[in-house]
């Protein structure tokens, strides 16, 4: 799979996952506290399954 360490960067938007992207990451992940944070409310329930795999793709745009 790889040799050494796995870095694995966490991305809280698409402007963050551009800047991981750009210096060098190969694999980005996420959290759902990134994903609410981001969008300006609490960790939880609080976002309907269909904005969030809106926003996770949003950054391959």
């Amino acid at each position: 799979m790889h040799d050494g360490f796995l870095v694995l960067p966490n991305a809280w938007d698409a402007g963050s996952a551009r800047l991981v992207t750009e210096a060098g990451a190969q694999t980005i992940a996420t959290s759902s506290g990134a994903q609410s944070w981001s969008q300006g409310v609490a960790d939880g329930r609080s976002l309907a399954k269909a904005d969030v795999l809106a926003r996770a793709v949003e950054p391959r745009r």
